[in-house]
């Protein structure tokens, strides 16, 4: 899920492969551009669940794009999105 605000503005899967994931990183590198919104494009910052091993894959192609990057307890994620759910 890609949030903006508190607002889910994507809501994606992906296959965990390199292809994959570099593109992904790419498309979301846009959605500024395709919302019109006033952040820069070529500086998101993903924030992920540490899922063990799994996260590895999406961290490496982050770090070789030279992309801000946060990886946190599921917990944590959890709470965001049930905080914001509760305003709505």
């Amino acid at each position: 899920m890609c949030f903006l605000n508190g607002t889910v503005i994507q809501n994606i899967q992906i296959d965990n492969d390199l292809k994959s994931l570099r593109c992904f990183v790419k498309r979301a590198s846009s959605f500024s551009n395709d919302l019109a919104l006033d952040v820069d494009p070529a500086d998101p910052i993903f924030i992920m669940e540490f899922t063990g091993i799994y996260n590895n894959l999406l961290l490496e192609v982050l770090h070789n794009q030279s992309k801000t990057c946060y990886v946190v307890n599921a917990v944590e994620i959890k709470k965001f999105t049930w905080a914001h759910k509760r305003k709505e």
